[in-house]
């Protein structure tokens, strides 16, 4: 298998199959099978409710949301939520927990979609979907185009400083385009106008980071020390 690193700490694989072959109907993986990472999922629903003060006003997307394992959180305390998921086997099981799931691959025509049907997102949650992704420009400027003014998305990727640093090959397989370090990930956020104000590492998949961008072009206190966090944590040294 080769990849190729490029300097601002992204690596990228070629493709070995085409994504509508392995999301499909017949997707073998449900994330609900694992206990720990429901429980990890929780705690990260129960924060983001308290912390964005999300009611029965507010609207959570998630994008790749599986079989509702994680929007069920949200749906439990009257908050509307919307999945969307390319594999229909996955989307039947969230809708019989009572998800609804729109059964499409996320870009930016299924954003605009969305938003003509009146879909505007408080929160937006993209986990481990990133590297999943063959256009990486479509599907940020998607998240763009379907944030409500003010709205904030949430992702969360295997950290490729962590891949190099504990030799985790065996994470590198055929469903995966990309591996990021977070200042990757930062200069594809700034070229779609969403400002990353927070990052959080998490012990998930070997080593991930969960990072939160928002709209908006204003600099904050924060913001700078995320950016100093950037260079310290990605295995580029200049």
């Amino acid at each position: 298998m080769r990849a190729f690193v490029r300097r601002a700490g992204w690596c990228r694989i070629p493709a070995f199959e085409p994504p509508d072959t392995i999301f499909n109907a017949g997707y073998p993986y449900f994330s609900s099978y694992s206990h720990s990472w429901l429980h990890h999922c929780e705690q990260f629903c129960t924060e983001i409710m308290a912390a964005r003060r999300l009611g029965p006003q507010s609207q959570v997307v998630e994008i790749a949301s599986n079989d509702g394992y994680l929007l069920q959180y949200f749906s439990r305390a009257g908050i509307p939520v919307l999945g969307v998921e390319p594999s229909a086997n996955c989307a039947q099981v969230a809708e019989s927990k009572g998800i609804p799931t729109l059964v499409k691959f996320f870009g930016r025509q299924t954003a605009v979609q969305l938003r003509a049907d009146g879909v505007r997102a408080d929160v937006v949650v993209a986990n481990n979907v990133l590297a999943h992704v063959p256009d990486l420009n479509d599907f940020v400027a998607g998240i763009t185009t379907l944030l409500a003014p003010g709205g904030l998305a949430s992702f969360e990727f295997p950290h490729l400083l962590r891949l190099i640093e504990g030799n985790q090959f065996d994470t590198i397989y055929h469903e995966h385009f990309s591996y990021f370090s977070l200042v990757a990930v930062k200069q594809l956020l700034d070229r779609h106008g969403l400002r990353l104000f927070d990052v959080v590492e998490v012990p998930t998949h070997g080593g991930s980071l969960r990072v939160r961008p928002a709209c908006g072009t204003g600099r904050s206190r924060r913001q700078d020390v995320v950016e100093r966090k950037c260079w310290a944590t990605s295995f580029v040294r200049g």
